[in-house]
């Protein structure tokens, strides 16, 4: 029996990783999670300013409504095939 395994090199290609000091980390992993680390301290400032009712919080509901709006996919209606 001869099965053909198919392999994904998710770090195949050179410009696609970052080496480091001791390692290699994979370039779309490290935007990732830096724009999730990113959204999420500007949700949890937000929810703060709003919680000590500062002035003019129209604007902290507008940035948490977006970062909200960011995170939470678009729904979609899938095909049955």
């Amino acid at each position: 029996m001869d099965s053909k395994v198919d392999v994904l090199h998710v770090n195949a290609d050179p410009e696609q990783n970052w080496k480091m000091c001791c390692s290699v980390l994979h370039k779309a992993e490290v935007v990732f999670f830096v724009q999730i680390i990113f959204l999420f301290t500007i949700m949890i400032f937000s929810m703060v300013q709003i919680i000590n009712k500062v002035d003019n919080q129209e604007i902290y509901f507008s940035l948490l409504s977006s970062c909200i709006g960011i995170i939470i996919p678009s729904p979609t209606i899938s095909a049955k095939k």
